[in-house]
């Protein structure tokens, strides 16, 4: 007879056969089918034929996984609940399925792996965090490969190390300077002219460029500058008149920075 919705077998009624009873077709043909039949029903061990419906697992758990191998028991696939799905290695979970969505175990917390925002980068314009890294072409290349730093650096010249500029904003009433860099010092002469000492003199006043701003509280103001020498600036303001003004009694602040070598 078939088996039961749990997968037991159950003889033939005409059995079990006592002893001394004669063998006879009504009762040995109809045991040797069904037992022919059973036998048939189960799985070949050496996979010939398939199931015939979907295959039912037991469920397991993390040490003793439902699907696992027979040299390594500890490793292997188990449900953990409903819709709960993990992967088990050495006893230990590392991954699982849930409701939409697949996650890592991290040592602490489970963790996205299938959602880009939170996972891995899209595969079409992914943004990485962190240090990246790639492998480093061959210097000839000009494929479509990534150009890492350590490629630029041996296709280029090596560039040299350009100043850094100085700047600084000149309160000329007070006569000091705040947020400098590369100023030695400053000094108002009193009649619209202030003096600004470098630190280190630029290599050549010609190629220096020097950008000013003033902020005037009473009369508007041309703002004009000088190098004395290649470590002295003087910047001159000159009213619509074209004298000059006092930067103390304009109230005026000037702002600048200097730059040479294209920095």
């Amino acid at each position: 007879m078939p088996r039961d919705s749990s997968g037991n077998y159950t003889p033939d009624a005409s059995n079990p056969v006592t002893a001394g009873t004669t063998i006879e077709t009504s009762w040995a043909n109809p045991t040797v089918a069904d037992f022919s039949q059973a036998v048939t029903d189960s799985l070949d061990r050496n996979g010939r034929g398939g199931m015939l419906v979907p295959f039912k697992n037991l469920d397991g758990t993390v040490s003793a996984p439902g699907m696992t191998w027979n040299s390594e028991t500890s490793l292997g696939i188990y449900r953990a609940g409903t819709q709960d799905m993990r992967v088990s290695v050495g006893g230990a979970d590392v991954m699982r399925w849930i409701a939409g969505k697949i996650q890592a175990w991290d040592g602490a917390a489970w963790q996205d792996v299938n959602n880009a925002g939170d996972g891995f980068a899209p595969l079409a314009s992914p943004e990485f965090t962190g240090t990246p890294k790639a492998p480093t072409p061959a210097p000839a290349n000009n494929s479509t490969e990534l150009a890492t730093t350590e490629f630029v650096k041996s296709v280029l010249p090596v560039l040299p190390d350009l100043p850094e500029p100085r700047r600084g904003v000149v309160n000329t009433a007070a006569n000091t300077i705040t947020g400098d860099k590369g100023i030695a010092s400053v000094s108002n002469g009193g009649t619209g002219i202030i003096t600004i000492n470098l630190t280190n003199a630029v290599s050549s006043t010609n190629e220096a460029v020097v950008t000013l701003g003033v902020v005037l509280a009473v009369i508007p103001a041309i703002v004009t500058y000088t190098w004395v020498t290649t470590s002295q600036l003087q910047i001159a303001t000159y009213g619509q008149n074209g004298t000059t003004k006092d930067f103390d009694l304009l109230g005026g602040v000037a702002s600048f920075n200097i730059t040479e070598g294209g920095a």
